[in-house]
């Protein structure tokens, strides 16, 4: 099952299957290429675009998703 949500502040959510993530397109600053590893996503940036990925086990909850 795949789901994306509508643009919201230049980021898009997204579920495919048992995957939560969104993508961020940002017009200005750069995030720089790497990954990030928070307590609820993990991110791989690339320039200007960036993914987020939910962890299994979120520390912080996310209600609304998609």
């Amino acid at each position: 099952m795949f789901k994306l949500s509508t643009n919201q502040n230049g980021r898009r959510r997204f579920t495919i299957g048992n995957f939560k993530g969104f993508i961020a397109i940002r017009k200005q600053l750069s995030r720089g290429f790497g990954i990030q590893k928070q307590r609820t996503f993990n991110q791989l940036h690339l320039g200007k675009y960036s993914i987020g990925l939910e962890k299994k086990n979120p520390e912080r909850q996310l209600w609304n998703w998609v």
